[in-house]
């Protein structure tokens, strides 16, 4: 009973730190949206770099997950783009955002993706665009970066859990 009850305030934090940053995500102004959109896209200045780059800083900061992805690289380092660009531009409908955080949450529970892999992200995320944007140009968007990441991981994580207790 006592074990239950940790498990389930533990679920209570996980729920309310996910509603509250759907409610964050939700009231993102348009200034941090712009710049969000604006160093998105000065980022994929790079081409088809930013992907490969993502998962290099990912794979050096933990080997271990390198395992999650036994499939075509090339494929994920697109799908990686897409889906970060989408998230990005979906910044102005946040309906459609957390629609997608949610689908990319349960999709992540089948990857075997655990919640602690998403700080790691984090910091390969901030690491790739620092390097692509320029450590001056990316300090002005930084601290946007990571808590549009750290709201969208909480969205996501809490649709892994919702996941796994369906199945």
């Amino acid at each position: 009973m006592v074990d239950e009850m940790a498990s389930n305030k533990r679920q209570m934090v996980t729920h309310t730190q996910s509603v509250r940053s759907e409610v964050w995500l939700s009231r993102m102004d348009e200034v941090r949206s712009d710049r969000l959109k604006n160093s998105w896209a000065a980022a994929q200045e790079h081409g088809d770099r930013f992907g490969h780059d993502f998962y290099q800083n990912l794979f050096l900061a933990q080997p271990g997950v390198a395992a999650l992805f036994p499939g075509d690289m090339n494929a994920q380092e697109q799908r990686l783009t897409s889906t970060l660009g989408e998230a990005v531009k979906l910044t102005s409908n946040p309906q459609q955002l957390l629609l997608l955080l949610r689908a990319a949450g349960v999709r992540h529970h089948h990857y075997q993706v655990e919640p602690a892999h998403f700080l790691v992200m984090q910091d390969a995320l901030i690491k790739t665009l620092s390097e692509c944007l320029g450590e001056k140009k990316f300090a002005s968007v930084e601290a946007d970066w990571r808590a549009f990441f750290s709201h969208m991981a909480s969205v996501m994580c809490h649709s892994m859990a919702g996941a796994g207790r369906r199945f």
